[in-house]
């Protein structure tokens, strides 16, 4: 998979999906499917956070190394 995204654009995703659910007339059965892919939004944002955690880990290792 491919897709390229940034974290502000899948928060902004994350925002619009919340923004539904607060609809008081929005079904069950639409209700649940946002919020499944909310679920799996939120997951794809720890993975990409902890990505990028790890480059930052790296890169203070390396910065030590130097000093």
């Amino acid at each position: 998979m491919s897709e390229q995204w940034t974290l502000e654009e899948k928060f902004k995703e994350l925002d619009r999906m919340i923004e539904q659910l607060q609809d008081e007339n929005i079904s069950l059965e639409e209700s649940i499917r946002i919020y499944s892919e909310g679920m799996k939004a939120v997951a794809a944002c720890n993975e990409k956070i902890e990505e990028i955690n790890g480059k930052l880990v790296n890169l203070k290792e390396a910065e030590d190394e130097v000093q």
